[in-house]
């Protein structure tokens, strides 16, 4: 029996060799292609920033909101904690069904017409915010400002399924976690332009107002329409629906070398086989194949160990936390810092997550942020026993900074490149619709059930204890995919998941000198 396991070890060493070696004599794609592929996912990320722009409306307009007298006939709006975490989870269920609804249309109508559609339900969420103040009484103006954001809701899940999707399907494989990246960081730019405008309606005279926020949002939403009609839909949902000719001219675009463009679709045709639009029915039923059944499972395991590392309350009521610790004023600049390091980090992330790995820096994020965690709930503790001593708040202040940078390189980015990578491609709308739909609804849960009054440090510990766990989550379970195409990656899954355990648990390599030699000298030609 281990006399077979090192049989079959050695055929996949040698395989894995050979890819190395191939690796390092292939051709890059054009500059020109390049070029093109950075175009277009810039453009789609730009429903991305939308998101983060809402993401981080509550948090930004929340005190504008508490302490305003507006509407025709003036009334007042101190808006109680009961509807202050309402406002939050209300967006989150509208994430959710926009999740399960655009996973299943990208799917059947192609990435690109899914990531257009999400424009519908931005306009018309981000118009009943901007003119709720219009009506005469506070219940109207309550009820519009709920309906509107669970609409923006909607738009938010949908383009949160549909971006990095398409991002992954049109990337080289080279660059794919460098561009699978860019979402997390038009969304960390997204919740910094909010708090910027935020602020300046909290704290400036009352010519600039919430309303004309989402307004902004409205104006990026429209050009982000008008650009999205430009771009291709991606050649791999192209040649899963018999239009294979289609496929390989946009691969040409994107590419522009003819021997790049041969050597990716020969590997896309091998795996990605023509196929009708599949029912639902279908798409469930094909859940029962390990090759299928496995890769979702682990990304639905990382996107909700997103939500446990504690980034949803920290960015929805860190600046209310802050000021029950009385340092509002650091709080602010500390808050202004961490929004514009946030993005430089989710960009410096964007690099390392090619050049080190998925997995070894979800697992140093795992650790920094249960640190972080610690250090907040250590805090909370101390600066109630001690009359919130300023010097334990700053304490907290200390962990909210170190913990967004963390994130931003590590726990942030990476699910969602993990979550387009892994799922298959017969599924990879559908499955990644449920993985965003679970990560929305743990969200809405933890917004509803932690108020923004809550003093008590529990939630941290949690949080700690489960970015504990995440690490041998991690280390046993998942294969790392860096540098890999979408088709070997499928690949991978269908050798079945105990050849991933065993590969990750094994200690000692059992590889001849020679062949060292040969991989050492393929990686350098690579280098």
């Amino acid at each position: 029996m281990e006399a077979d396991d090192d049989e079959r070890d050695r055929r996949l060493y040698v395989s894995a060799k050979h890819a190395v070696m191939e690796s390092a004599s292939k051709p890059m794609a054009s500059s020109h292609g390049m070029t093109i592929v950075v175009i277009f996912t810039l453009i789609a990320c730009l429903g991305t920033l939308v998101n983060g722009m809402i993401l981080g409306y509550t948090a930004a307009t929340l005190a504008e909101l508490n302490n305003t007298r507006t509407g025709p006939d003036g009334y007042n709006l101190p808006l109680s904690s009961e509807y202050s975490r309402t406002f939050g989870t209300v967006l989150r269920i509208g994430a959710l069904v926009g999740s399960l609804v655009a996973g299943l249309l990208s799917d059947w109508f192609g990435r690109k017409a899914s990531i257009i559609l999400a424009a519908l339900p931005f306009i018309i969420g981000w118009y009943f915010i901007t003119f709720a103040h219009t009506l005469p009484n506070q219940d109207g103006f309550i009820t519009v400002l709920e309906v509107g954001q669970f609409i923006v809701g909607l738009g938010t899940g949908w383009t949160s399924i549909c971006v990095p999707v398409y991002v992954a399907e049109i990337s080289p494989k080279e660059w794919k976690g460098f561009f699978g990246s860019f979402q997390q960081l038009f969304s960390s730019l997204g919740i910094f332009l909010v708090e910027i405008l935020g602020y300046i309606t909290t704290f400036k005279p009352a010519d600039f107002r919430y309303y004309h926020v989402s307004l902004i949002a409205m104006a990026i939403v429209l050009v982000f329409l008008c650009l999205m009609l430009l771009t291709k839909e991606t050649p791999r949902w192209l040649l899963a629906h018999h239009r294979e000719k289609e496929a390989k001219a946009v691969l040409f675009f994107l590419r522009k070398k003819r021997e790049i463009v041969d050597k990716e679709f020969q590997e896309m045709t091998d795996i990605v086989k023509p196929q009708p639009n599949r029912t639902l029915k279908d798409k469930i039923c094909q859940f029962k194949q390990q090759a299928v059944f496995y890769p979702v499972l682990l990304v639905l395991g990382v996107v909700a160990l997103q939500q446990l590392t504690g980034f949803t309350i920290l960015i929805s009521y860190g600046l209310i936390v802050f000021q029950r610790s009385n340092v509002t004023q650091a709080a602010l600049v500390v808050t202004f810092v961490v929004g514009l390091s946030q993005s430089f980090f989710t960009l410096l992330g964007s690099f390392l997550v090619d050049k080190m790995g998925r997995k070894i820096l979800l697992v140093i994020g795992a650790i920094v942020l249960a640190i972080s965690n610690i250090l907040i709930a250590i805090s909370d503790i101390l600066t109630d026993r001690q009359q919130r001593n300023s010097n334990f708040s700053y304490m907290a202040l200390s962990g909210f900074v170190l913990f967004m940078i963390a994130y931003s390189l590590s726990w942030g980015p990476v699910p969602w490149v993990i979550m387009a990578e892994m799922n298959p491609q017969s599924v990879r709308g559908f499955a990644s619709g449920l993985a965003r739909a679970l990560n929305w609804l743990m969200a809405g849960v933890i917004l509803y059930f932690d108020r923004p009054d809550n003093r008590s440090s529990a939630p941290y510990w949690v949080f700690a204890g489960f970015m504990a766990i995440s690490i041998p989550f991690v280390l046993i379970l998942f294969p790392e995919t860096k540098g890999q195409s979408l088709e070997s990656i499928e690949k991978l899954f269908r050798g079945g998941c105990g050849n991933i355990i065993r590969n990750n648990c094994r200690r000692k390599s059992k590889i001849k000198k020679d062949d060292k030699h040969v991989i050492e000298h393929a990686l350098q030609e690579t280098i």
